[in-house]
């Protein structure tokens, strides 16, 4: 008799990739669907049917990543040299490129703004000058860096891809192919940017551990009865990116203050 132990492999030494939880709302209990139907939780179930509660969302459901994106436009920019660290850009409000306008969430602007503070504050100004001064395939070069676009490789049935799209994509897919507004709406993940949670999960836990990749892992080992393990996993790493001195770290303090910065 075996145990497989789930949900607790960022626990240990081999933690790298592990998964410590996962969850789907509205969801169902394995044990009353698997085998003997039990009427009453197909009955329950029947009646979320539009919420789709068979969807194991964590993994197969596609959502625009809005502002959680925009470290992905922060590390283009820089890695094309389109901005510094130090470079200022001021938001007043929008940003206009051509007859559109594309508004910050903040009616009145931020006024100047450097890269950290850009991510603190979460200007969509500043992103949208980076999206168009580098375009979408310098971006979309850094999304598939970071798992983007292409399944985790997580053991679980039904992953979904997301959309990382390219120049090429909106040439391939769209009728008037593929303009810079792309990019300024891809800047702040808009657009046809599509990621699942697993691979939002992905990508920060590599700009948190320095840029390792890791496909994601839901088991620690595998146990006999007795408690002897039968099979340990390992860490699985895909890549690590390699980032220009000063560039995660600016990101890593962007983030770090957003959620512990007064304002």
């Amino acid at each position: 008799m075996r145990r497989l132990y789930v949900g607790r492999a960022a626990i240990g030494s081999h933690g790298a990739g592990g998964l410590l939880a996962v969850t789907s709302t509205p969801s169902f209990d394995p044990n009353l669907v698997s085998g003997y139907f039990d009427p009453r939780e197909k009955e329950r179930l029947d009646s979320m049917v539009e919420l789709r509660p068979w969807r194991f969302r964590a993994i197969q459901d596609q959502f625009a990543p809005g502002s959680t994106f925009k470290v992905v436009t922060m590390l283009a920019a820089l890695r094309k040299t389109a901005t510094s660290e130090h470079e200022r850009v001021n938001c007043g409000g929008a940003f206009t490129l051509g007859t559109t306008r594309f508004r910050c969430w903040r009616d009145t602007g931020h006024g100047g703004l450097i890269g950290v503070e850009a991510i603190m504050k979460s200007c969509d100004v500043y992103f949208y000058t980076m999206g168009n001064r580098i375009g979408l395939d310098a971006i979309a070069s850094v999304g598939f860096d970071l798992g983007f676009g292409k399944k985790t490789g997580i053991p679980i049935d039904g992953e979904s891809d997301g959309i990382m799209p390219t120049e090429a994509w909106y040439n391939q897919n769209l009728p008037e192919g593929y303009t810079r507004g792309a990019a300024v709406n891809a800047s702040t993940g808009q657009g046809a940017v599509t990621v699942t949670p697993i691979q939002l999960a992905v990508a920060y836990t590599a700009l948190a551990n320095g840029g390792t990749v890791y496909e994601p892992e839901v088991a620690l080992r595998i146990e006999a009865f007795d408690g002897s393990a039968v099979r340990q996993f390992q860490p699985r790493p895909r890549r690590t990116i390699e980032f220009p001195p000063g560039h995660l770290e600016l990101v890593r303090e962007g983030l770090r203050r957003v959620v512990n910065d007064p304002s």
